[in-house]
């Protein structure tokens, strides 16, 4: 049984001061290799925002006559073993995956989008939560909004405002109501 010590740094990348001591939060973990937990460990580095990871140790159990594992203070004692394989297989799980796209293909694509922007045949959508929300330029031509209940609040509100304004030469409060700022008007004009 091997127990491999990783030593894995959080961030974006790896920072130092000046000194050469390293800035980001870094801790060392071991892990049995080859087991469920191992693979698990491995499949979400980079999911888990590990920028770097080196393997510092790789270990084998030692075992006594009788195929019993030697324990010196409750711990197991472990030899050193080369590390090489292990290390390589990590490194291959920190590779970035990097979609080959040859500069023709992108150019392509670049110049059919730009086409259709020209043209006027993309729609501008833009999403919020997953959302579409239609823009002015996506709606019907011939669609006539009828005046909401929604609509009137705010028109009122707004012409509430502004007659406020023009009676005290200042603006109501911003959590006043139509009625409340009516009321208020009304009261000053009645003095």
């Amino acid at each position: 049984m091997k127990i491999v010590t990783l030593r894995v740094v959080k961030g974006k990348a790896p920072s130092f001061n000046s000194k050469g001591k390293m800035l980001n939060e870094n801790q060392t973990v071991k892990l049995e290799h080859g087991t469920l937990s191992w693979k698990n460990y491995m499949n979400n580095l980079i999911r888990n925002g590990y920028c770097e990871v080196t393997v510092e140790a790789v270990n084998e159990v030692q075992y006594d006559d009788k195929k019993k594992e030697i324990r010196v203070d409750g711990l197991l004692k472990l030899k050193e073993v080369d590390a090489k394989a292990i290390n390589a297989e990590v490194q291959e799980v920190m590779k970035p995956v990097v979609k080959a796209v040859s500069i023709e293909e992108e150019l392509e694509d670049l110049k059919v989008q730009m086409l259709k922007l020209q043209k006027g045949d993309v729609k501008q959508v833009v999403e919020v939560e997953e959302e579409e929300v239609i823009t002015e330029s996506d709606k019907p031509e011939d669609s006539d909004e009828e005046p909401t209940e929604e609509n009137n609040d705010v028109d009122e509100l707004e012409f509430a405002r502004e007659s406020y304004l023009q009676v005290f030469g200042k603006k109501p409060h911003h959590a006043m109501r139509a009625t409340g700022i009516q009321e208020k008007i009304e009261e000053e004009l009645g003095n």
